[in-house]
This record gives C-alpha cells, sequence and structure tokens, in this order.
C-alpha cells in the first residue's frame, strides 16, 4: 500500500513529536508498505533525520500546526486559522500524487476539513491528541462546532474515513458528542517500553521538548537546583533550563534531542512532568509521560491533570498541587521516601500497558486492521 504520514506541526526535532512521527512511518516501511512523510516546509534539517531509509522525506506544508490563534488576528483569530488554515492546507494536499492511505499522528479540525475538500482516493486516518476546547482555554484546542463541522464534511467525502481515534478516555468522551458520525474510538498509544524491576532512585529526568504552552516550564530551573543539591543525579535534554552556577555540575547530565527518546527516558528512576494542570487537561495526554508508564518508571506530575489521573490509576505517580519548584521537589521527596512501592508498582503498570498498546497496535488500527 502507497501509504503517506502527515504532520504539517513538524519543523524541530525536540520532543516527542520527532521521534513519535518517525517510529510510525518507519514501522509502516517495515511492514512493506511504500511509505512518504511530509513535514513543514520550514522543516529543521535535523527534523528530517532517523526515518528508516526506504521512507521517502519531504517538506510540503506551509501552515504550523502548532501556530495559535492569535498569530493570525487578535480578535477573529480562530476564524482565520479554521478557514484560511484549511484552504492552506488543502492547496497543499491537493500537490500530493495518488496514495491508498493517508495518516495524520496529530490532527487538528482544519486539517481534516481540507481533505474533504481535497479529490483523492485516499483512505483517511487521524489521531487527535488535543481534546477539544471546552472552557477551559487550553492552548491550541480547537472549539467543539469546528470539530463537528469537519465531521460532516468529512461525511459527506464519499466514506474516505479509516479510522478517527484519541488516546485518552475522557477526551474520547468529548469528541464522541462531537465526532459521533465518524465513530472516533480509543486508539492504542504507539509507546512501547523495556521495563525492568528499580529499587533506587538515583537520577531524575527532566526530558521532553520543553515547549512554552505547556506550563511549568519556568519551575524546572529551580526545582533542578534543588534536586542537585539533595545528591541527586540529574539528566535533562537541554541547558536552557539550568541555572547557569550549576551547568557544569557533576551530577547533571545534558543530552540532546537527536536519537531515540525512549532509551532517554530508560536512563531515569524517576521522570518529571512539571506541567500546569490546566494545560493538561480535558484528556490531553504527555508524551513524556506516556513513555515513562510504558518502560515502567515512576513519574512527577500535578494533580487534576490527564497525565496525573492515568498515574494514579496505575499507582506510579507522585502527583503535586504546589505549583512552584519546592512543590515539585516535595513530590520528588514523596517519591524517594516511597520508591520501592513506586517503582514495584510502575514495572506491574508497563506489563498491563503492553496488553493494549505500542507502536505495532496503534499503526495496525490507523492502516485498517484491527480496532481495538
Amino acid at each position: 500500500m502507497r501509504v503517506y504520514v502527515l504532520d504539517p506541526g513538524l519543523i524541530y526535532v525536540r520532543g516527542h513529536q520527532h521521534d513519535w512521527d518517525t517510529r510510525i512511518a518507519s514501522h509502516l516501511a517495515e511492514l512493506g508498505h511504500d511509505v512518504a512523510f511530509f513535514a513543514n516546509q520550514q522543516a529543521k534539517p535535523d527534523a528530517l533525520l532517523g526515518f528508516d531509509k526506504r521512507v521517502r522525506v519531504e517538506r510540503l506544508f506551509r501552515l504550523d500546526s502548532h501556530v495559535m490563534p492569535e498569530r493570525f488576528d487578535p480578535i477573529c483569530g480562530e476564524i482565520e486559522r479554521q478557514l484560511l488554515g484549511a484552504q492552506s492546507v488543502a492547496n497543499d494536499l491537493a500537490k500530493l500524487p495518488p496514495a491508498d492511505a493517508w495518516i495524520w499522528p496529530t490532527a487538528f479540525s482544519y486539517q481534516l476539513r481540507a481533505c474533504a475538500a481535497v479529490e483523492s482516493d485516499a483512505r483517511i486516518s487521524a489521531c487527535l491528541q488535543m481534546p477539544p476546547d471546552t472552557g477551559f482555554g487550553l492552548p491550541m484546542a480547537e472549539p467543539g462546532p469546528w470539530w463537528r463541522f469537519a465531521a460532516k464534511r468529512l461525511r459527506a467525502s464519499g466514506g474516505r474515513v479509516q479510522t478517527v481515534g484519541t488516546l485518552e478516555p475522557e477526551c474520547l468522551a468529548a469528541f464522541q458528542h462531537f465526532l459521533g458520525d465518524l465513530d472516533p474510538i480509543l486508539l492504542p498509544v504507539p509507546y512501547d517500553g523495556k521495563p525492568v524491576r528499580r529499587t533506587e532512585l538515583k537520577t531524575i529526568g527532566f526530558v521532553g521538548g520543553r515547549r512554552f504552552e505547556q506550563g511549568g516550564m519556568q519551575l524546572i530551573a529551580g526545582a533542578i537546583a534543588l534536586c542537585l543539591r539533595a545528591g541527586l543525579q540529574v539528566l535533562t535534554q537541554t541547558h536552557e533550563c539550568v541555572p547557569v552556577p550549576l551547568r557544569k555540575h557533576p551530577g547533571l547530565e545534558v543530552l540532546d534531542h537527536r536519537g531515540a527518546f525512549p532509551e532517554k527516558v530508560e536512563r531515569c528512576d524517576l521522570v518529571i512532568a512539571p506541567y500546569q494542570w490546566s494545560e493538561y487537561t480535558g484528556g490531553r495526554g504527555s508524551g513524556v509521560v506516556y513513555q515513562a508508564i510504558a518502560s515502567g518508571i515512576p513519574c512527577v506530575a500535578p494533580y487534576a491533570s490527564s497525565p496525573g489521573r492515568s498515574l494514579s490509576r496505575i499507582g506510579s505517580g507522585s502527583l503535586f498541587n504546589e505549583f512552584t519548584s519546592a512543590g515539585i521537589f516535595k513530590a520528588i521527596q514523596s517519591a524517594q521516601a516511597n520508591y520501592p512501592a513506586l517503582a514495584e508498582a510502575a514495572y506491574r503498570g508497563a506489563q498491563e500497558w503492553r496488553e493494549h498498546n505500542g507502536l505495532a497496535k496503534f499503526v495496525d488500527v490507523m492502516i485498517g486492521g484491527s480496532k481495538h
């Protein structure tokens, strides 16, 4: 099958998105499909690396998926993002050669409407990672009626929808309200790990892309300083969040954003997700937390957030409700005091995770295999 993997938001290598895209496209190639990946026209050279050599990688899309509505207009920005965004994406999609399937690892409503507007026989599969905006003001979240509008356009496009789904039950419930006609499903989460039983907390991991809209990024420097002063080892992927006087601290190891993300996470004994809860509610998941769960590693995350609830179900989370560096460090200390129990819960959670999730299961559903 000729399969196109489409991600207008891939510009930089940092964060889990590059890891996510490369693994999905490469796995499709390993299955014997004719695979091409299409990124943003502004994609940096290193963002186009890491794919299986059989995957054709090209720049195509002009509009960045992650552009905020305010960049269009401070008053009518959402309307312009929807209308002009759909037109821009449709014009880019019209340039593609024929294919059997279009896979969107991270889809927005205007991108789905663009698919409906283009004459093509390609079947459409989309993973909806950002929940619809239900009043919390999530960054980049789109109001529900726009999703409903996209569903109606896709339904009228001649049955081209293969799979539409999301990764969190809470998010699925919201999308079922707006996308009921498309029969959205709960997708397997495409993260695999190599869990081992851990007994001692030595290394704290501040990993991931540290994007501006995640919230909590301003707290990392203080939390890293507290960890180092307490004698803990710290692993991070960038110097940006490390206080200048501590950048040569012997307990600090700074990696870059290249290479396999799971291997970086699995060097940690505790992973920190220092998000502001309101930025990760309504069913918005975290790639960092997904990888920690898949790898059987305890994690620090905020109360009342979707990642926090996932960790609570497993029993492998140490949650914070005080949104300060000291509050995060208090949760780290709590994890240290209870580490054997947290680590055992994380290990058991990883065994259960692999029964329902993983890259192979995700790709199988997206190309029309079993519906989980």
